[in-house]
């Protein structure tokens, strides 16, 4: 039994630099993702999730054969001192916590992924609806004044046109300021402020 403890053991460090080597990739792709999440970034997070879960995969029926092993042996008192056993036992015990850290840390880069999309998303829905309700009055001003009807006042006034843009310009304006002063537009027209030079 010892023998095959001992090849458990062997076998397990081999596991170790595969950890190792994802690990190094899980951090570089960390440090990619600060600050530059864009469309690809759920994709290579998925893609380190399956990793991992792969890599808990292979982990498990080790940790199964130490169990099943101490089960066959029950009645043997010193099984467990056996450094073989020992051995393997922790080794799998320390590629399972990191397995477990590693899919933590993944799971906190897919939080943070969908958490900035969603935040885009928002943003981009809010440009929207304020560019819409800012554009309202001209788009209706303009569709009013654009119909052909044989009798439409406005066109024979003196100071027709330059009366529409002016009203289109206040409706205009004064939607936007009111939005402003809602505090609506958050963001989106919040210029970055100058530094001072000392």
């Amino acid at each position: 039994m010892e023998v095959v403890q001992a090849i458990l053991s062997l076998q397990m460090n081999t596991y170790f630099s595969g950890i190792d080597d994802f690990e190094t990739e899980l951090f570089s792709r960390q440090d990619e993702l600060r600050g530059n999440i864009n469309e690809n970034s759920l994709d290579s997070i998925f893609a380190l999730r399956d990793t991992i879960e792969n890599w808990s995969d292979l982990i498990v029926p080790f940790q199964e054969l130490i169990l099943a092993g101490q089960e066959a042996f029950v009645a043997v008192t010193d099984f467990e001192q056996h450094l073989p056993f020992r051995l393997a036992k922790r080794r799998v015990e320390r590629l399972l916590m990191l397995i477990e850290h590693y899919q933590k840390d993944i799971e906190v880069l897919l939080d943070l992924s969908t958490t900035v999309s969603n935040f885009r998303g928002n943003e981009i829905m809010k440009a929207l609806t304020i560019f819409t309700a800012v554009a309202t009055p001209m788009m209706a001003l303009g569709a009013i004044w654009g119909m052909n009807f044989k009798n439409m006042p406005e066109l024979d006034w003196k100071y027709g046109y330059a009366g529409a843009l002016t009203l289109i310009l206040i409706t205009t304006g004064g939607i936007f300021y009111w939005m402003k002063w809602r505090g609506w537009l958050g963001a989106l027209v919040r210029m970055p402020k100058k530094r001072t030079k000392k």
